[in-house]
């Protein structure tokens, strides 16, 4: 069985990493599986997808599409995604011959509309869905408290921002070159599962939920002494993890992560914010010493930042799992976040970390105190539950069941 993961980057991103982790999973179960990326960072059991040519149109479109989409005047927050223009990427995928084709995050107008409808009509085709956006117009997450127009319709309206509704043109490209798409979707949780089955574009597509997985050594816990010595930190320092994020995305909370290092008292010396990754947004604090930001860290190096934590902070408001939570507690570290979105099924309240009101700032201080107070208990439980809820055979496991599936459903169709 030849299974093809096509995304559009190869290491760069939550969704390559799940991608490339399912990917090399399969390989340890002898499965015959090959990753194809556009950006495929010149690793070597990568294949290249598009020609030097077809890649320099892409980031054309890239260019044009970013700049056209400001006559929408969006407050959706979450980015977004457009795939207008034919990357012309299906010979090169069908030329592999694969049994199944799985699409993770088809981004940087690498494939338009009408191609994976195309695509999807010619091929087993099955679509991890790591956002929103194959069923919103162009939006990556549904932002609450705004109109579910993904349940509805993208209608003239429920059309709420001031400028021209391009979500509804985009939407309409998809209603139109997706009906009725023979397509098998998989959803890494139940919150984002819930939103596709209640799509008007996917309400009749069965949906599978299966949630990331992490080998057991990849993040593991560690002799915290090692680890503090490997990324020169002081060891008497109390470290509080934050992945770096863009502090101005309220998706991924950068606002709260701020307003949470103001409200540190000064007197709290030991703690220190150990961000990995650059964040120049946080620079003024980085000269108090009250927050460390370390380079961009290998694959070896995350390991270690993990094992210098007491926690691991996450101020995300949504989620459609949270990969970063899932290592935090693979190495024993109790992860502070929200109650938002996919969260809890990955962090469980009071047992492996704190789930805090994003709505109310103090309830992370309340959390970190929690933590703190609880942390042995907390710690032994979140490697034991990531080991038993997201172990990386689990993973490849369900997926060899759902591809199989297909094929013989595919067979006996015929």
């Amino acid at each position: 069985m030849k299974i093809c993961h096509i995304c559009y980057f190869a290491a760069r991103g939550g969704a390559a990493t799940a991608a490339m982790r399912l990917h090399r999973a399969l390989l340890k179960q002898g499965e015959d599986s090959h990753f194809m990326a556009v950006v495929h960072e010149n690793l070597p059991d990568v294949i290249p997808l598009g020609t030097p040519q077809k890649q320099f149109f892409m980031r054309q479109f890239q260019r044009f599409v970013h700049h056209s989409y400001r006559l929408a005047g969006s407050t959706n927050y979450s980015g977004h995604t457009f795939q207008l223009f034919p990357g012309g990427l299906l010979p090169e995928i069908l030329d592999q011959h694969p049994d199944i084709i799985h699409l993770h995050s088809i981004v940087g107008e690498m494939m338009s509309v009408p191609e994976i409808g195309r695509l999807c009509r010619n091929a087993r085709v099955v679509w991890t869905f790591h956002d929103g956006w194959p069923y919103l117009g162009t939006e990556q997450y549904h932002i609450p408290g705004t109109p579910p127009r993904y349940r509805e319709g993208y209608t003239r309206s429920n059309h709420t921002d001031r400028g021209i509704d391009l979500d509804r043109f985009y939407w309409n490209r998809k209603l139109r070159y997706w009906k009725e798409m023979p397509l098998r979707i998989i959803s890494p949780s139940n919150y984002l599962a819930r939103e596709i089955r209640e799509s008007v574009l996917f309400f009749n597509h069965p949906v599978t939920v299966i949630p990331h997985g992490l080998s057991a050594e990849e993040f593991a816990p560690g002799d915290r002494n090692a680890a503090c010595a490997r990324l020169n930190l002081n060891p008497a320092a109390d470290y509080i993890g934050l992945a770096a994020v863009d502090f101005r995305n309220r998706v991924k909370g950068g606002d709260l992560a701020q307003l949470l290092l103001e409200k540190i008292p000064a007197t709290d010396s030991r703690t220190i914010f150990l961000v990995a990754g650059a964040a120049p947004e946080l620079a003024a604090l980085q000269s108090t010493g009250r927050v460390r930001c370390l380079d961009t860290l290998s694959q070896q190096e995350m390991k270690y930042f993990y094992q210098v934590l007491t926690m691991f902070f996450n101020p995300t408001r949504l989620e459609s799992f949270g990969l970063t939570n899932q290592e935090a507690l693979f190495s024993g570290i109790p992860v502070l976040s929200t109650n938002r979105s996919a969260v809890p099924e990955v962090v469980e309240h009071l047992q492996t970390g704190y789930l805090a009101d994003p709505q109310k700032t103090d309830d992370f201080l309340r959390g970190m105190d929690y933590i703190r107070r609880n942390r042995p208990r907390l710690s032994e439980n979140a490697r034991l539950s990531a080991l038993k809820k997201f172990s990386a055979e689990q993973m490849a496991a369900r997926h060899i069941a759902l591809y199989r599936e297909m094929i013989i459903s595919h067979n006996s169709s015929c």
